[in-house]
């Protein structure tokens, strides 16, 4: 579930962080978020990849 990594995220920034402003935990949470999207993507991407292969070489 995306909410709640995307919680987990913030809560690592706050731990990770030591400035107590909001500022410095976004500017952390940011490449976060992007790689955790990115990451998503190329796996739709392969998985669909996988399964049109898979449905080649069965003739389907």
């Amino acid at each position: 579930n995306r909410k709640m990594v995307y919680a987990a995220f913030i809560i690592i920034t706050a731990i990770v962080t030591p400035d107590p402003t909001i500022v410095s935990d976004i500017i952390l949470l940011i490449p976060f978020l992007a790689i955790y999207e990115g990451t998503i993507l190329i796996a739709k991407r392969v998985e669909k990849k996988r399964i049109e292969r898979e449905e080649e070489s069965s003739g389907g």
